[in-house]
């Protein structure tokens, strides 16, 4: 059995000749930074680009008849999407909460902690000054820099993945329960011994959501000896990737999937195992108690 119709005919050499154009403007653009630079400030120089970049853009999208969105809803979308794009999560938005939205006071923090807050900035001042009089002010950027961002990295994506897997935990807030958003909603991250105690044991991040007052030192005992954790969401290096490509959480089935795949505007050929394989899945998504997303 097959489905079929016409794909559409591709113009081959229209496509080398705009590779070659692509390839011609990304080549020859390090040329004329070389060139520009040596007379224009670095700064202006890169927001001329992104300006004549979007300006560009702008006019072929008005050549062929595309409009940019005007309701809020398709904002709202495109800001999601951004927002969930691994490239924010794992190398900008942790540099940007550790150098600015930690280093100020909260509404709703204790004298405590805000005397904490004060203390750590004190002290990360102080850790600046001293290391950029011992080797300056470029090696130190330099190092920091590279440490926080790869640091960082590593931190939001162990976070990450230790709540945003498959068959994590959702409720509103009325049917939210403590017990079960700490033994469902928070994963064990399986990492080799060496690696888990380089990051202090917090792939054991269930047990210390259960019990915050649990040493770091303590939680892998507390996870091998207690039976009630027998049962705890395991997730790997490998899983821990591919579970960065689930955005959405599916109220029906229960479970968090991908972003929808886009339908195709034109017609394409489908073998009748293609769309054998389609009703499968279709079967299985309605029948699966589970309410696993199709891989």
């Amino acid at each position: 059995m097959s489905v079929s119709a016409a794909a559409p005919p591709r113009n081959r050499v229209t496509e080398i000749l705009l590779l070659l154009v692509l390839a011609t403007l990304w080549g020859g653009s390090y040329s004329l930074i070389k060139v520009g630079v040596e007379t224009i400030p670095p700064m202006t120089l890169t927001a001329a680009r992104t300006v004549i970049g979007a300006a560009a853009l702008a006019l072929i999208l008005s050549l062929r008849g595309r409009r940019w969105p005007t309701d809020a809803s398709t904002w709202r979308r495109l800001y999601y999407r951004a927002y969930r794009n691994p490239l924010l999560i794992l190398f900008v938005g942790p540099s940007l909460v550790f150098l600015f939205e930690r280093r100020f006071p909260q509404r709703g923090m204790s004298r405590r902690i805000l005397f904490s807050v004060l203390i750590t900035n004190v002290a990360l001042v102080g850790w600046a000054l001293g290391w950029s009089a011992l080797v300056g002010w470029p090696t130190f950027l330099l190092i920091q820099g590279t440490t926080l961002v790869a640091g960082g990295a590593v931190a939001a994506w162990m976070l990450y993945i230790q709540h945003q897997y498959e068959d994590t935990y959702y409720q509103s807030s009325g049917d939210w329960e403590f017990e079960r958003a700490a033994l469902e909603g928070s994963s064990y991250l399986k990492l080799p011994r060496a690696l888990a105690w380089a990051v202090g044991n917090a792939n054991y991040h269930h047990v210390h959501h259960l019990s915050a007052k649990i040493p770091n030192y303590r939680l892998r005992a507390a996870h091998e000896e207690q039976p009630l954790f027998a049962s705890t969401p395991v997730v790997t290096v490998r899983t821990g990737f591919a579970a960065l490509r689930l955005k959405l959480w599916d109220e029906e089935r229960g479970c968090l999937v991908r972003y929808p795949v886009r339908a195709p505007r034109r017609s394409t050929t489908m073998t009748g195992d293609g769309l054998c394989r389609t009703l499968a899945l279709a079967r299985g998504a309605q029948g699966d108690d589970r309410g696993r997303a199709p891989r």
